[in-house]
């Protein structure tokens, strides 16, 4: 059998097992009590899920939240770790009532009022895609520990592309949430505008600046910080009373930049304001980075499931002119958090000459290196979030993803003509 792993990782593995045990009986026996442990738990927890969700039918005998403090909660969900080594740990039993206790005082995001957030709930396959890429319990970095899932993960790029239309080539990765994704953006219009940074760091003469609406998200600010420019070099641009970013004042304001000596390389449009539900004029923006020779990314995180919609998609037009583009099924598609995906169009390559290390022990040249994701971002350990989307997009296909966002959208209509 081929051995996966470093030196290290397999010590680790050896450490796990008693070298004085017969070396095929011990392993079974604990694969069989593993398997027996896991199916006592299921038969357990699956009813208390059961009720769990059903209870959502009758909103005015359940609330939103048990709300509590965090010391009553520590209390009656007995929060609090022993760290004595001697200590035994719980049965089976004491680690349901822990489970019913922590549903008990949880926030009900599936329950109808629950309006707080820019999600709600989760569908029923992805809930179950969780709980198998738990269990597989892979790392989606190499093709050679995580085959189907990182077939699965470029298959999911490729299909969510086609939605958006890009014309030309495209790339992309999976990210753990939309200001990861964000963040990762900027990164690589950061190489590709000043490719010295990555190995020498910022010169004095860079003065790099980006640009983003005043109603956009603030992961913009963080991704400036972490990327060494700093904060106050992501500049705001006015939007208007919709929470629209003006094409205008973004044009006169990337040319003062530029008068001032300092470099613009990265512009960053919005498809669903947090606050206003607005979205920019994406054509028009498209045409002022092109004059300004700028990387012109749409912040698509709840907005991009319009796409899905033959209604609505024309509230995203001219997402498709874009260099890359952010969108996350966890909003508006019912896929569970996380679900980010970040699109990169035209820059074949660009995702793995900026955020590449060159691991040697971990990446090696085969036959199915183009699915050796890890090198595409800066994360190592990478979460198999590709099959929650993959998964809910064969339970559902395009059609159900449009009826539940026409849905979101007949609903917000409602509420808004009720006030």
């Amino acid at each position: 059998r081929r051995v996966h792993g470093t030196l290290s990782e397999c010590l680790f593995f050896f450490a796990k097992h008693d070298p004085t045990m017969d070396s095929t009986t011990e392993p079974r026996a604990a694969a069989v009590a593993q398997a027996a442990e896991f199916a006592e738990l299921m038969q357990k927890v699956v009813p208390l899920l059961e009720q769990y969700l059903s209870e959502n039918a009758e909103p005015s005998a359940h609330k939103v939240v048990e709300l509590a403090s965090p010391a009553t909660l520590r209390s009656v969900v007995n929060i609090p770790l022993d760290v004595d080594p001697k200590a035994p740990g719980a049965s089976v039993e004491t680690i349901v009532e822990l489970i019913e206790a922590t549903l008990k005082y949880s926030v009900r995001t599936s329950h109808p009022l629950f309006l707080d957030k820019l999600y709600a709930g989760t569908d029923p396959v992805g809930q179950v895609a969780e709980l198998i890429i738990a269990v597989a319990n892979t790392n989606v970095h190499t093709y050679a520990v995580a085959p189907c899932f990182a077939v699965m993960e470029r298959e999911v790029i490729q299909a969510m592309g086609k939605v958006v239309g890009f014309p030309e080539a495209f790339d992309g990765v999976i990210c753990p949430g939309g200001t990861y994704a964000n963040m990762t953006a900027l990164m690589i219009a950061r190489h590709n505008a000043f490719p010295h940074v990555r190995m020498e760091g910022w010169k004095g003469g860079d003065r790099p600046v980006c640009f983003t609406g005043a109603q956009s998200h603030y992961s913009f600010r963080r991704a400036a910080m972490m990327s060494g420019m700093g904060m106050n070099q992501c500049r705001n641009v006015p939007c208007d009373r919709r929470g629209g970013m003006s094409s205008s004042a973004l044009d006169e304001l990337l040319t003062a930049a530029k008068a001032t000596g300092e470099n613009p390389f990265f512009v960053s449009s919005t498809a669903g304001s947090t606050v206003m539900g607005g979205f920019d004029n994406f054509v028009e923006i498209a045409e002022v980075c092109r004059k300004h020779a700028v990387w012109f990314h749409v912040d698509g995180a709840w907005g991009g499931s319009c796409l899905m919609s033959a209604t609505h998609r024309s509230l995203m037009a001219g997402a498709e002119l874009a260099d890359s583009v952010v969108w996350n099924p966890h909003k508006g598609l019912g896929v569970p958090n996380t679900a980010s995906v970040l699109m990169v169009h035209r820059h074949d390559g660009l995702l793995e000459s900026a955020n590449n290390s060159a691991a040697e022990y971990l990446f090696h040249r085969h036959a199915a290196s183009d699915y050796d994701l890890g090198d595409k971002t800066l994360q190592c350990s990478r979460r198999a979030d590709s099959f929650k989307i993959w998964l809910s997009w064969k339970r559902h296909g395009v059609s159900g993803f449009c009826q539940r966002v026409d849905t979101a959208f007949s609903n917000v209509t409602y509420l808004r003509d009720q006030v």
